[in-house]
């Protein structure tokens, strides 16, 4: 596989994280792109402490992604960094936003605002892939600061990490 880029992140709600079919499709895809990328190949999915139990090796994160870490701490943003346990081992950031949800509301108001993205009665099943999403886009911005003379592509799976996209997109 010839590389198109110098460094690659996948954002899925699904990485270490089995809800449907998109698990398979990231988890089969990993295995490859870690070959050719190596350790410039990132998973970015949500940190949920039951499922990263049985799919997650949590280490310590690289010096470039570390300050990013601690800028998103301050925000209520924890990102661990790690290895999804599957074929090829790729790199993996799980964010647990829990403590971001407060800014639900805010977030939903923004993406009315920028898109006219209607959410009023919206339920749990939108309403955390939102701010998980959100808080992904936040780290991609982060991240591209680190990476500024690298050639960077941030692939968004699904509506679930949409948000993400939209908030790169805005900023």
């Amino acid at each position: 596989m010839e590389k198109k880029a110098d460094i690659l992140f996948e954002i899925s709600w699904e990485v270490c994280n089995k809800v449907g079919g998109i698990y398979t499709v990231v988890k089969s895809k990993a295995a490859k792109m870690a070959e050719a990328y190596g350790n410039e190949y990132y998973m970015v999915g949500p940190y949920f402490p039951s499922k990263a139990l049985a799919d997650f090796h949590e280490e310590l994160p690289t010096e470039l992604c570390k300050s990013a870490f601690e800028e998103l701490k301050k925000i209520g943003i924890i990102c661990h960094f790690g290895k999804w346990l599957s074929e090829g081992n790729p790199n993996a950031i799980l964010i647990d936003f829990v403590n971001y949800k407060h800014r639900l509301n805010e977030i939903k108001r923004e993406l009315w605002d920028w898109y006219r993205v209607d959410s009023l009665r919206a339920t749990p099943d939108y309403d955390e892939p939102v701010v998980w999403a959100y808080a992904a886009g936040m780290l991609i911005e982060r991240l591209l600061n680190c990476f500024a003379d690298k050639k960077v592509v941030a692939h968004f799976h699904e509506w679930l990490s949409g948000t993400g996209l939209l908030y790169l997109k805005k900023k």
